[in-house]
């Protein structure tokens, strides 16, 4: 009976923890060189992953790996020059390019987290973000 118990609950337990493989293209990079600073974030906004990816081409591909949130966002920007951080001009205005997931676009500022949450499918995600 035990035996019985602890198999079900190690299959609920499975089924409660299955976690998505996450790969995503980064497009739209102006120069083939520096750095993309990478953060995954879970639907309460909580980072969950960050990464730095050298920039090798002018686009890059990256496997984060085994995701355990269902619903994520991505956000990210080009350190084209390696200066460690986002570079703006006139009005705070970004002069390096950047993207969300879902190619989402604030208006006055970045967009909100519900416009770039991306629901993740059991298995395999291939995400594409263009960024500008």
């Amino acid at each position: 009976m035990n035996k019985f118990i602890l198999t079900t609950a190690s299959i609920v337990m499975g089924l409660a923890l299955q976690a998505q493989e996450l790969k995503v293209e980064f497009k739209g990079l102006k120069v083939a060189e520096g750095k993309l600073y990478v953060a995954v974030v879970d639907a309460n906004n909580k980072e969950i992953r960050a990464e730095v990816i050298e920039v090798t081409d002018k686009t890059v591909s990256f496997n984060f790996g085994t995701v355990e949130a269902e619903t994520i966002g991505i956000r990210v920007y080009h350190d084209a020059n390696s200066n460690g951080k986002m570079d703006t001009g006139f009005m705070g205005i970004p002069t390096e390019t950047y993207g969300f997931s879902k190619d989402a676009r604030g208006t006055f500022g970045p967009p909100e987290l519900s416009e770039y949450l991306v629901s993740l499918k059991e298995g395999n995600n291939l995400l594409v973000i263009n960024l500008e």
